[in-house]
């Protein structure tokens, strides 16, 4: 369903491009060293006085930092040679396959470049020609280095991870903070630098209420705190630490993080905030998964591609719940007949799983690009659609986790519904009449052998399951006949000047009916109506 398997595909095909353009500029650049020897004092001398003006003349203003059209830079040299939105447009020692000479040489006003302003002279042409010829050599610059700089990606996060040396103390060890790892150097030695003392070591009270709110989201017992406070071993702390890890309610407290980092709800949202009668399976995968310790990266893995990695393991298919943890637009995806509100729909909710993917695991809002390059975060609106494609196939909800499991459930479930019929009878033979109107409404006897939701529509008259919004074809104070056998019909009264309306085939008349808005919602159900909730007691 997710084909996350292209998700993994995408990033090494990335990895791959960039480690083959730069092998390639690489390649480009010492393919001809012997140029300088055939006419000038040295190439990149020769680029620097000859070439590098006539780009910045006439090329920079539409091919440069600020502009780039058609995809093309030429202000530096990996992005001359990287080529636009066509493909390269230097080939080394080969002007007539180069787009750059065939555009600036061209007679065709489509296709000259530059299309405005002061066209290369004959001689500027010939540099152009002569310098592709040799080799195409291009000196890298200072110049080129600060075109080619891109100041997002000086943010920490995107640096290379070093491994420091733990710092040496500006002050000696202190009594009362002994160092017990290497983190406490870093921290000392930070501490000292700002001028601040550390603050005193916690008593036990304080350690085991801290542990417990961190831990597991609740304060300790008062029997706790008197067992901790008391217990002389030395590893009290570390074997307090090790017990709440195992606790069940370890994961329960550390699955609400990561649930609220994918957005997770058991109702859509939006106006119609209909409940997800199976979103528990994933909020309690998750909770699992922390329990059992789940490595990280397999905790990723199958919340993304879980279904792709391991399709034969429900776990692994319930896992990827995360993809539609977040909110899910009914009316504008399953309501609205307009199909621009629909592809305006879809489009966000591509976008909700995108940036939910990017953003629970490297904290980029990516998002942004969905309508231009990223302006903090170094990402391209190209890189965003690119990564858009891995999930246009997936869509949102119900799903069966296993054939075999879901065989047996209906197998169960069928068998529970003949149990609970045979009861109704015996409830039935046991009981005085008492007929109930919503059994009977749902197809029902009278004595609950209706049907959950079902009900009648009231414009016609007939049965129905679907769920409905505004009946646009109903129509007040009309009788219409109903086929169930109890049921005699339905009308939508709506008194207004009328004051006495008929409401059954017989002629029956309901008199002094009040005025009402004439319209009507949804069918008259065996339960709460569509996008009603009712508040159940004892099932």
């Amino acid at each position: 369903m997710y084909r996350m398997h292209a998700f993994y595909r995408f990033f090494v095909t990335i990895l791959i491009g960039a480690v083959a353009h730069f092998f390639l500029a690489i390649d480009i650049l010492v393919a001809d060293e012997d140029v300088a020897a055939e006419g000038f004092s040295t190439a990149d001398a020769f680029f620097e006085r000859e070439i590098r003006p006539l780009l910045k003349k006439h090329c920079v203003q539409c091919h440069g930092k600020e502009k780039q059209t058609s995809g093309l830079r030429l202000d530096a040299r990996s992005f001359a040679l990287r080529g636009g939105d066509s493909g390269p447009v230097l080939v080394p020692n080969q002007s007539h396959a180069s787009e750059l000479w065939l555009r600036i040489q061209s007679d065709d006003d489509s296709l000259r470049m530059p299309p405005e302003g002061e066209p290369l002279s004959n001689q500027e042409k010939e540099l152009i020609r002569d310098w592709i010829d040799r080799g195409a050599r291009w000196s890298e610059s200072e110049e080129d280095r600060q075109a080619m700089s891109d100041p997002r990606r000086e943010h920490w996060a995107w640096k290379r991870i070093a491994k420091l040396a733990p710092p040496a103390l500006l002050v000696p060890e202190l009594p009362e903070f002994p160092l017990r790892n290497t983190i406490d150097r870093f921290v000392l030695s930070k501490l000292a630098e700002q001028g601040l003392q550390p603050s005193p070591e916690a008593d036990r009270r304080t350690l085991i209420r801290r542990l417990s709110f961190d831990l597991l989201g609740l304060p300790p017992s008062p029997e706790q705190v008197t067992a901790f406070e008391s217990d002389t071993d030395p590893q009290a702390y570390e074997t307090l630490v090790d017990r709440m890890l195992e606790s069940p309610q370890y994961g329960e407290r550390a699955a609400q993080h990561w649930l609220d980092i994918s957005h997770f709800a058991d109702t859509h949202g939006f106006e119609r905030d209909q409940i997800r009668e199976h979103a528990w399976r994933y909020r309690d995968w998750v909770i699992q998964a922390f329990n059992e310790d789940m490595p990280y990266d397999r905790f990723v893995r199958l919340q993304v591609a879980g279904d792709a990695c391991e399709p034969d393991n429900p776990q692994a298919v319930i896992a990827t719940g995360f993809l539609a943890a977040g909110p899910w637009d009914f009316v504008g995806q399953a309501e609205t007949p307009s199909p621009v509100l629909r592809r305006l729909a879809r489009a966000d909710d591509l976008d909700d799983m995108l940036t939910q993917v990017l953003t629970a695991t490297c904290a980029v809002t990516i998002h942004c690009a969905r309508c231009h390059d990223h302006k903090l975060d170094p990402i391209s609106q190209k890189e965003y659609y690119s990564l858009a494609s891995v999930f246009a196939g997936t869509k949102r909800g119900n799903r069966s986790v296993s054939q075999s499991q879901s065989t047996k459930l209906a197998e169960a479930r069928n068998q529970l519904s003949k149990d609970i019929q045979d009861l109704k009878r015996q409830l039935q033979e046991s009981k005085s009449p008492n007929w109930d109107l919503a059994d009977i409404v749902g197809g029902g006897n009278g004595f609950k052998t209706g049907q959950s939701n079902h009900g009648i529509d009231p414009a016609t008259g007939q049965v129905i399951v679907e769920n409905r919004g505004f009946l646009e074809n109903s129509a007040p104070n009309l009788f219409v006949e109903s086929p169930l056998k109890i049921i005699d019909g339905v009308s939508i009264p709506d008194g207004g000047d009328l004051g006495n309306v008929i409401v059954s085939s017989t002629g029956l008349v309901a008199h002094n009916i009040p005025s009402t808005s004439g319209k009507s919602w949804d069918a008259i159900r065996n339960g709460p109506v569509h996008s009603q909730f009712s508040t159940k007691l004892a099932g």
